[in-house]
């Protein structure tokens, strides 16, 4: 057996080694490896376990040098963590690695009397297999953030708490965030203060009962915008079943949900049009009944002409006339929308005075006798204005304008027309102290078929008299609108044409 090499020191070491020897037999059946180790690299006592670990006798160890021991790179890392302790003089925890496996140890300096660190008594435990899981661990989650970072969703991990953990690069682009700014409740603040209170709670409540979840929330994107988003999340744990947290995805659903409300919208005016058709239905039905009856009703007098006054036999004719021009013009009206739908009506442009073109209009009114039973005025102006334009169709318009107000304003009404020139353009108003029009209905009465809900269970018209004047107007680069203080206050539409450009002879040229 190979003599064991003394320190420098003999006496000290004799006063030492009592005390080293009891604490070898204290913690010589200890689980974990224990030493104590000179500063000369000597080990002066080891337990059994450590013994049983390397694989030697205590009689082949004590009083050899670390260098004896282990290879020179193990012998070294070992000799210098252990002068770490002695210069430092507290202890020190090192993870140290021998024939393949990792040990966490744990090295004290051990002083003699007069407190001069002689040598470190060291602890040591195999942690290999929590290194090696932590290793498995560590490249699971590089593995997961990693494909995380690869997809378009936005993927995000919470801890059993329900705090922030992970989030993936598509998350901070989208957010224009660090997860630093996002831990713990910091995802909070993405959210919209309106829906995103309710969104947290749902969510920490799955967190708490340790179940799946759903949601959709509007967040605030890098550009400032609010978006939508839908998230789904699942529970995970560990291969012991302990909860871990919970791990999720969002997607951008603006898209989606502006399309299902431009559906939805769309199914209503389906829907809408539908009912208006229907709706025009039964008035053109009605419509057409009328005249048709009354025509019926002529026929059948006109039967016992020789039996009849001449007087009675030419009023039954004139009533029939009329019905039929009634029946004509609902026809030209039907035809003039289809024309104008498929882009087929044509303009007979030439140069007119409107006051002319007023002129025709208050004529075809008054044949009707509709103005008896009003008072109607005229205001014309002295001088000609000029547009170029459609006689007919703008006599159509006006007339339409006349015949609307008369139809609504109850006897005695107060009806007026007025053609003037405003601003560089050439106006026509038609105005009137009939029903009036709600605010509602200022826009829509222009559309096809729509009747004001003012002139509702009147049954007057179809519909389309006012729909077939904004498209004529429209047509000669015009605009027309309606102003109304609402129900029994009467109305007014106003026509707006361009001014045409009209070249006047000088006086006394021939």
């Amino acid at each position: 057996m190979p003599s064991i090499a003394r320190p420098a020191d003999a006496s000290r070491v004799a006063d030492d080694r009592p005390a080293a020897e009891r604490l070898g037999l204290i913690l010589d059946h200890a689980p974990v490896l224990i030493y104590l180790v000179d500063e000369s690299a000597r080990f002066l006592n080891v337990n059994s376990a450590w013994l049983e670990q390397v694989g030697l006798a205590e009689t082949d160890l004590i009083g050899r040098s670390l260098y004896d021991v282990f290879d020179q790179a193990t012998a070294a890392a070992f000799d210098t963590n252990n002068r770490r302790v002695l210069q430092s003089g507290s202890p020190v925890r090192f993870e140290e690695v021998h024939a393949g496996k990792t040990y966490l140890s744990v090295k004290v300096p051990v002083r003699n009397a007069s407190g001069h660190a002689y040598a470190i008594c060291g602890m040591s435990v195999d942690i290999t297999d929590r290194v090696q899981a932590e290793q498995l661990l560590k490249e699971s989650e590089e593995r997961f953030e990693t494909m995380a970072d690869g997809l378009p969703l936005i993927v995000w991990v919470h801890g059993a708490h329900g705090e922030q953990q992970f989030v993936n690069k598509r998350f901070c682009e989208y957010f224009d965030v660090t997860l630093d700014e996002t831990r713990e409740d910091g995802w909070r603040l993405l959210t919209h203060p309106e829906d995103g209170p309710e969104y947290a709670a749902n969510f920490l409540k799955c967190v708490e009962e340790r179940r799946a979840f759903h949601g959709e929330v509007r967040v605030r994107r890098a550009d400032g915008q609010w978006r939508w988003i839908e998230s789904w999340a699942q529970p995970r744990f560990s291969p012991a079943g302990e909860f871990l947290g919970m791990v999720g995805a969002s997607s951008d659903i603006t898209e989606r949900k502006e399309n299902a409300e431009k559906l939805r919208e769309s199914e209503a005016g389906l829907r809408n049009a539908d009912r208006k058709k229907n709706e025009f239905i039964a008035t053109l039905a009605h419509e057409l009944r009328n005249p048709l009856a009354a025509i019926k009703n002529c026929m059948q007098i006109v039967r016992q002409y020789d039996r009849l006054p001449r007087a009675d036999v030419l009023a039954t004719q004139e009533i029939a006339m009329r019905q039929v021009e009634h029946l004509a013009r609902l026809a030209d009206d039907l035809l003039d929308i289809s024309r104008i739908t498929l882009g087929r009506m044509q303009l007979r442009r030439q140069l007119l005075d409107l006051r002319a073109v007023a002129d025709d209009a208050i004529a075809g009114i008054q044949s009707h006798g509709p103005a008896a039973t009003h008072s109607f005025t005229f205001d014309r102006p002295p001088e000609p204005i000029w547009v170029e334009g459609d006689r007919v169709r703008l006599s159509q318009v006006f007339a339409n304008l006349l015949n609307n107000a008369f139809r609504y304003t109850p006897a005695p009404g107060r009806i007026e027309l007025c053609v003037s020139r405003m601003e560089g353009t050439a106006v026509v108003s038609v105005q009137d102290n009939g029903i009036g029009l709600a605010e509602e209905d200022l826009e829509a009465i222009f559309r096809p078929f729509v009747q004001s809900a003012t002139a509702e269970g009147l049954g007057l018209g179809l519909g389309i008299g006012l729909t077939l004047a904004k498209q004529i107007v429209e047509l000669h680069g015009g605009s027309i609108g309606v102003a109304s203080e609402g129900r029994g206050t009467g109305s007014t539409f106003t026509v707006r044409l361009p001014l045409a450009e009209v070249t006047l002879p000088e006086p006394g040229a021939a």
